[in-house]
């Protein structure tokens, strides 16, 4: 964690269990780092899933299992992930993490230093995941099936005879 005063050229850095340690002295809301750490498990369960969702498309695209199952499968983990992973984010987003801040983009004004909260790379990057999975889900559950037997023969139709 890092604060950083522009202009002035003070920069103060310090580790997660510190900064939770000073959390008063900082004028930050304590419950901030129970926000932080339940976003960092849903964010895993949420790899988790991205994770078997890859294997079950997979088993689906290379004919692995059954067709039906891997595809409904592959579609579902395909679906919580895109919950799992916006959860976290919009969790994230509405925390009050420096009190009477204003939310989760702030400027505040400490011991006559400007300070200012805003998302990071990764925030942005849990929604551009949460919609690439909603698409991918979408995708592998409107692919159709096609029976087993039905070959490309059998699905031309014979020419009419007169």
């Amino acid at each position: 964690m890092e604060l950083q005063s522009p202009g002035q050229g003070i920069l103060v850095s310090m580790g997660y269990a510190e900064a939770e340690t000073n959390v008063q002295n900082m004028h930050m809301n304590t419950g901030s780092f129970a926000v932080i750490d339940t976003a960092l498990y849903l964010t895993l369960l949420a790899l988790m899933t991205a994770v078997l969702a890859v294997l079950f498309i997979a088993a689906f695209v290379f004919e692995k299992g059954k067709p039906k199952t891997m595809k409904l499968m592959g579609g579902c983990f395909a679906f919580l992930t895109f919950l799992l992973t916006l959860l976290p984010a919009l969790y994230f987003m509405n925390t009050e993490f420096v009190e009477d801040s204003g939310g989760f983009w702030f400027n505040l004004s400490l011991f006559g230093m400007s300070f200012s909260g805003r998302p990071g790379y990764a925030w942005y990057l849990m929604l551009v995941v949460a919609v690439i999975s909603l698409i991918c889900a979408g995708i592998v559950l409107l692919i159709k099936i096609m029976p087993a037997d039905i070959s490309v023969e059998k699905m031309t139709s014979p020419p009419a005879s007169e």
